[in-house]
């Protein structure tokens, strides 16, 4: 699907790429693997099309971080492949259960990327290149069998020597940097010209979490390996148990220091819990980090994943049971102006503190934890749906806008798409189903529907007069067809025009 073309030069990557998408949605260990030997395969053809030389038996991270290497290939597809090779890293320790869903998502869509980039620079650069399309379960029915991981990097490796066997490296030190360099002009304005965002910075971000997750694990097998050795010598009977989270290596060693919830802006507390690299962010992103520290009081979990834009911060949070990812929008004072959740599989308590940010200020942490209005709650509603619940999460004193009520819309004849989003509210209303999100775009609003943990994201295009055109879902960002399908029954483009026009 999203490696079709890469057949006509590639076949090694189609393969290997589709096998990843096969296995995305049933099989973490075979996933990451897949595209450990994705990597190693890009690398091997990469070569070969720069006429690098090759030694027998080099790993991909030895190839990867080869001198004439990086000196021939963009930052970005540099970075791409060392996360390729970490993700490998922690396939081949046996600990993918501390990747997240974001990994497994971001995963794919950088092994696209890195193909897309190779196919235009060394096949056709004109040619229309397949949109990156999210694979859904549905799409891959096949069960995966399991694979030895280091025996199929063998296969690799063994298969690849038969490509540009032929190949002469004669070229003298000059000629190699000089032929470096334009290799490497090439390849960036292959990503300048492209209309897909290659991420580079976000990719740098994930490479040092993923770089801090191995180091934990690293230390948690120790842990494990510590006590097994402590108990033979005792002769006592011990059975070690590994944990299946990061968070209990936290709970052990917050629970020995005894920190009471109130001294949560200690820093030294603050950065166990923060798996990002402290001084890799900015003051605003500390300062965030401390506040959700303090608003999630003695829980296990650990934050991750923080990206920070111009009063926007994108976070990850992974508890004991579960994880979710955000996005929190502030103000030039400080203050939360929203959170919407992009995914979340946390539990029902730590979700409605995470949404409760909302009116907080990430400068001056809260004397007490923020109040709510759940007079009308009752047990049964604690345990009930998501939306259910976060609806009556609104902070005392304060009113709530909503999505379409904040968005600036277009001025002249199209200022009545403004009626129709506020119908198109009402009508999803008695479905429970909100709209969370809305972005202007050239003729198009995009727009995100949620409902609990469901969401459909659809591009609303209207024209010059004011109507309403098209609905066009975005089936990669949504998180399923049949929600996409309710919420287009509802928006139906055939009474579009009615409603918008002024």
């Amino acid at each position: 699907m999203n490696f079709s073309l890469l057949q006509e030069k590639y076949p090694m990557l189609q393969v290997l790429g589709q096998e990843a998408e096969n296995a995305m949605h049933q099989d973490a260990m075979v996933y990451y693997g897949k595209l450990l030997c994705f990597g190693e395969a890009f690398v091997n053809y990469l070569y070969d099309e720069l006429n690098l030389p090759k030694q027998e038996g080099e790993t991909l991270e030895v190839r990867v971080s080869q001198s004439d290497f990086v000196d021939s290939v963009p930052k970005e597809i540099v970075n791409k492949l060392r996360l390729l090779q970490l993700y490998g890293d922690m396939t081949m320790q046996g600990a993918v259960q501390h990747l997240l869903g974001w990994h497994t998502k971001r995963g794919m869509k950088d092994a696209y990327l890195l193909g897309r980039w190779l196919f235009k620079l060394f096949v056709d650069c004109e040619r229309e290149y397949p949109p990156y399309v999210f694979p859904m379960l549905s799409e891959s029915p096949e069960p995966v069998a399991p694979i030895d991981v280091q025996k199929e990097l063998y296969r690799i490796q063994g298969e690849m020597k038969k490509v540009h066997s032929s190949i002469s490296y004669t070229m003298t030190p000059e000629e190699r940097k000089e032929c470096n360099r334009e290799y490497r002009s090439e390849g960036i304005e292959v990503l300048r010209q492209d209309s897909m965002l290659y991420e580079g910075e976000s990719t740098e971000q994930c490479i040092r979490e993923v770089q801090a997750m191995i180091g934990t694990a690293i230390r948690e097998a120790q842990m494990v390996s510590s006590t097994t050795q402590v108990a033979q010598a005792t002769g006592e009977s011990v059975t070690p148990q590994v944990s299946p989270t990061i968070v209990q290596e936290l709970q052990a060693v917050d629970d020995s220091k005894e920190v009471p919830v109130d001294d949560f802006l200690d820093d030294n507390f603050v950065q166990r819990r923060v798996l990002t690299p402290w001084h890799c962010m900015r003051e605003t992103g500390q300062a965030f980090c401390r506040l959700l520290v303090r608003m999630l009081g003695a829980r296990y979990y650990t934050i991750s994943h923080i990206v920070e834009h111009d009063y926007q911060i994108v976070f990850t949070v992974q508890g004991d049971a579960g994880y979710g990812s955000y996005m929190v929008y502030y103000k030039k004072n400080g203050k939360v102006s929203r959170v919407l959740p992009q995914e979340s599989t946390l539990d029902e308590e730590l979700d409605v503190i995470i949404m409760g940010l909302e009116g907080c200020s990430i400068f001056v942490a809260p004397e007490s934890p923020t109040r709510y209005d759940t007079s009308q709650s009752t047990s049964r509603d604690m345990v009930g749906t998501r939306t259910a619940y976060l609806d009556r999460m609104i902070p005392i004193g304060e009113a709530v806008d909503s999505a379409v009520d904040t968005f600036t819309y277009p001025k002249g004849p199209v200022g009545g798409i403004k009626v129709y989003m506020k119908w198109i509210e009402e009508e999803l209303s008695p479905q429970a189903i909100r709209i969370v999100r809305m972005e202007q775009g050239q003729f198009h609003i995009r727009t995100t529907f949620a409902k609990g943990r469901e969401v459909a994201v659809f591009n609303l295009y209207y024209n010059r007069l004011g109507q309403m055109t098209r609905a066009i879902p975005l089936e990669s960002k949504s998180t399923s067809l049949e929600f996409v399908e309710t919420v287009l029954d509802i928006i139906s483009p055939n009474q579009m025009s009615y409603w918008v026009s002024t």
